[in-house]
């Protein structure tokens, strides 16, 4: 008499493996999502940097500020803010510019999901910021 066994995982192992995987990840992904959203913070803040040099630029060349969308057709920013949203953020200019003044905000798109803290900029190039609502030319700055 031959015992032979069949090649193969009983479903107690696969079970077992499927429970120390969800263990696993419910442990890492909090850290993860942390990380993903403090990412996202700081490029938007990147990219305030970027959208106010590229203001003194259009200042320096057409003698007034701009909007964002203008900077974008005058090739001082590149195309990624073309619908206003990147890196989990809404960028947007909070006011009409004139040639003394310009300012911006970026907003977590899912507030608590792609960023906890709002940002603002205006022509001083200070990035000031506000958690949990929209942030404005007396929040606290970036340092």
């Amino acid at each position: 008499m031959s015992c032979r066994r069949e090649s193969g995982y009983t479903l107690i192992e696969i079970l077992v493996v499927t429970t120390v995987i969800a263990i696993i990840m419910a442990s890492v992904l909090p850290a993860f999502l942390i990380a993903k959203k403090q990412a996202n913070e700081s490029a938007a803040i990147a990219s305030l940097r970027s959208i106010s040099r590229a203001q003194l630029q259009h200042r320096t060349r057409y003698g007034s500020f701009t909007d964002i969308a203008a900077l974008e057709s005058t090739s001082l920013l590149d195309e990624s803010y073309q619908d206003g949203e990147k890196i989990g953020y809404q960028f947007a200019s909070t006011e009409a510019p004139s040639p003394a003044t310009w300012s911006a905000t970026a907003t977590p798109i899912t507030p608590t999901v792609t960023g906890d803290r709002y940002f603002f900029i205006d022509e001083s190039g200070v990035i000031r910021y506000r958690e949990g609502s929209p942030a404005g030319e007396n929040d606290s700055a970036i340092e």
